[in-house]
C-alpha cells in the first residue's frame, strides 16, 4: 500500500491495530521523531526501551521484563541493521502482540533467508531524503494480511496533502533542539512536541504522490546495486579508519549500509561540526528520544545515550566515490588528531 510517508502509514496502522483509547505501543528510544509523533497522532502512547550493542535495535530482554505488556512493538532496523527481529516476534506471539517492523533504512537487509519487513504483521517503508531508496518523498506498507491489508486501503483512501508547515515545524524543532541543548534542558520543551505532534493529526496523513512512481520504480529495479555500491563506499572508510585505530560499527550478517557510523568517544560534536563548515557529508545520530515528548522520563538509556553521544555517521550514498570517501576519511582524522592533541 503505497502513502505518502512512513510517518502517514504508522498512524494508520496503529488506528487499525490498537483500538484500545491510549493504548501502548513500545519502540526503541533512539528513534527518529516521525515514529513517536505516530504514535501520538494515533491517539496513542509510547512506552521507551533501550537498545542493544550488536544490532543497535531494541533490547528483547527489556520487551520481555515489561510488567504490562504493550498493545504493540514497533521494531526499528536501525543503520541498515535487522534488530533481534526473530526474538521479539516470539515474544509478541507469546503475549499476544501486535509487530510491526520499520525498515525506513534497510530495505534491502536480511535475516538468514528471509528479508526484512516480511516478519511483523505488516511493515513500513520510507523513500524520503537519505533513505536507502529515497525520492525524495513518499513511503508504503507492507502485509500478508488481507484483512489488514483492506482496511488499510479504506484508511488512507481520503488521504490529502497534510499541513507542510506542522510536519517541517517539528523537525526543524527537534533538529535545532539535539545539536544545541543538554538533556535537562530538552525536557523543559517537551510540551512543545507532544502539542505539535496531537495538534492535527490530518496534518501528517499525506498520499502518495503519483508523480514520484516512475523514479521510485526506477530505484527499485537498480536496489540491489545501490546496496553493493554502499558496501563498497563503507569498505573504504573501514580500511582507513582500521588503520588509524578508530572504532566503527561493524554491521551483522544481512545488514546494509545506510551511513558509516564511526564512534568518536570525545569531541564528537567539535568534530561534526567542523566537518560540516567544510562541507563534509556527515552526521550525527538521534540521542534518547523521549525527554523531548515527556517532561519527566524518570529513567536513563545507557546505550542509547552513549550512541547519540559518540556516533558520526558519514554518507556511503551516490553523493560520494571511493575518491570523496578517502578524501573526506583522511579529513576526518586530521581534525580528530588536532582535537586529541
Amino acid at each position: 500500500m503505497l502513502v505518502g510517508s512512513g510517518t502517514a502509514a504508522l498512524i494508520a496502522i496503529l488506528k487499525i491495530l490498537v483500538k484500545r483509547d491510549r493504548g501502548t505501543v513500545a519502540i526503541p528510544v533512539n528513534v527518529c521523531p516521525n515514529v513517536v509523533t505516530a504514535i501520538y497522532a494515533a491517539g496513542k502512547m509510547p512506552i521507551y526501551l533501550d537498545i542493544e550493542e550488536e544490532t543497535c535495535g531494541m533490547e528483547p530482554d527489556e520487551l520481555e521484563r515489561l510488567e504490562q505488556k504493550p498493545d504493540a512493538v514497533i521494531a526499528v532496523h536501525s543503520y541498515g541493521i535487522p534488530c533481534k527481529i526473530e526474538i521479539i516476534q516470539k515474544i509478541c506471539n507469546e503475549h499476544g502482540i501486535y509487530l510491526i517492523e520499520d525498515a525506513a533504512v534497510a530495505q534491502g537487509a536480511m535475516v538468514g533467508e528471509r528479508a526484512v519487513g516480511s516478519f511483523g504483521i505488516i511493515s513500513v517503508l520510507s523513500f524520503g531524503p537519505g533513505k536507502i531508496v529515497s525520492i525524495g518523498g513518499n513511503g508504503a506498507a507492507l502485509t500478508d494480511d488481507a484483512v489488514l491489508a483492506k482496511c488499510l486501503e479504506t484508511e488512507v483512501r481520503n488521504y490529502g496533502e497534510g499541513d507542510k508547515m506542522i510536519v517541517d515545524a517539528l523537525s526543524k524543532l527537534h533538529t535545532y533542539c539535539y545539536n544545541s541543548f543538554h538533556r535537562e534542558h530538552i525536557t523543559k520543551l517537551s510540551f512543545i512536541f507532544s502539542a505539535l505532534a496531537e495538534r492535527d493529526p490530518n496534518a501528517w496523513l499525506n498520499a502518495f504522490d503519483e508523480s514520484l512512481a516512475e523514479g521510485l520504480y526506477d530505484k527499485l529495479i537498480i536496489l540491489d546495486e545501490n546496496i553493493e555500491r554502499r558496501r563498497r563506499m563503507s569498505e573504504v572508510y573501514s580500511e582507513i579508519f582500521n588503520k588509524n585505530n578508530l572504532q566503527f560499527l561493524t554491521p551483522i550478517e544481512g545488514a546494509v549500509c545506510w551511513r558509516f557510523n564511526l564512534f568518536i568517544p570525545q569531541h564528537r560534536d567539535y568534530i561534526l561540526k567542523t566537518m560540516l563548515k567544510q562541507g563534509g557529508p556527515v552526521s550525527s545520530w538521534y540521542p534518547p528520544i523521549a525527554p523531548y515528548f515527556e517532561e519527566s522520563t524518570g529513567r536513563k538509556w545507557a546505550i542509547s545515550e552513549r550512541q547519540g553521544e559518540q556516533i558520526l555517521n558519514l554518507w556511503v550514498n551516490d553523493e560520494v566515490d571511493e575518491g570523496k570517501v578517502e578524501r573526506y576519511a583522511n579529513k576526518l582524522i586530521d581534525i580528530y588528531e588536532r582535537t586529541e592533541n
